[in-house]
């Protein structure tokens, strides 16, 4: 794993039970084990894969176990397809990342200790972790593959699969939280962010962007709806992709 194991268990935490994960006691099965309620999570492609069983069965295409949210598989898998297809990672994606920080420059993330909540293919993830943050990215679907080998060199970075409404880390493990794009997309979007704040330190910070309905730009609310029609697109080219 890109992070020293015992940074690994001080931080993640069983997402059912908040109990202290630790390694398998099979030294042939990679996998952590909470010693509260016994729940184990695989780690595969040096990636913790920190979800509950149900969620975690269907996402592999073992059908719509008890209590999962069909919405959410969906949306976790649509946006899997999307950065799987498309994973590049671009030079103008640097400056985007600034500007989605203002008013933090670069300088500000250095030994800083962040949690990038949706990282799709890790291109934010990346940028923290090149300017010197330890960064912890998480998501919730396949994009996790794409974001582990796109962070694999820029600095200090793990990469989890995880759910933002049970994120597996330690009450206030973090000096900074950001969600770019992500949180409306959820069931529960309010759940989401009030989960997220537990886990920033005391005179930590969190940034959070939302698409918005523009009133009065008529511009921008022509772009929203081309970014909401593609994301609708999207959901129907997936579910014509699961079906065949």
């Amino acid at each position: 794993m890109s992070i020293p194991e015992p940074e690994l268990m001080d931080t993640l935490r069983c997402p059912a039970c908040v109990g202290q994960l630790g390694p398998a006691r099979d030294v042939d099965q990679d996998s952590l084990v909470c010693s509260k309620c016994g729940e184990e999570f695989p780690v595969i492609r040096s990636i913790p894969r920190l979800l509950l069983s149900p969620f975690r069965e269907a996402l592999l295409g073992n059908g719509m176990a008890a209590g999962t949210d069909a919405r959410q598989l969906q949306t976790a898998l649509s946006f899997g397809f999307e950065w799987t297809r498309f994973p590049e990672m671009y030079d103008e994606w640097s400056r985007s990342f600034l500007e989605y920080m203002q008013p933090h420059p670069a300088e500000f993330f250095y030994s800083r200790k962040v949690l990038d909540a949706g990282c799709g293919n890790g291109r934010f993830a990346y940028y923290a972790a090149k300017y010197g943050a330890e960064v912890w990215a998480m998501d919730l679907g396949p994009a996790v593959e794409v974001a582990h080998r796109n962070t694999a060199k820029a600095g200090k970075a793990q990469v989890i699969q995880a759910d933002l409404h049970r994120p597996p880390f330690a009450p206030e493990s973090f000096d900074f939280v950001y969600s770019i794009g992500v949180l409306h997309h959820l069931p529960d979007p309010e759940s989401a962010f009030q989960n997220l704040l537990r886990y920033v330190k005391p005179g930590g910070e969190i940034q959070i962007y939302l698409y918005w309905k523009p009133e009065g730009q008529p511009i921008k609310r022509v772009l929203l709806a081309m970014v909401t029609a593609r994301d609708k697109l999207r959901r129907v080219c997936r579910t014509a992709l699961i079906t065949r």
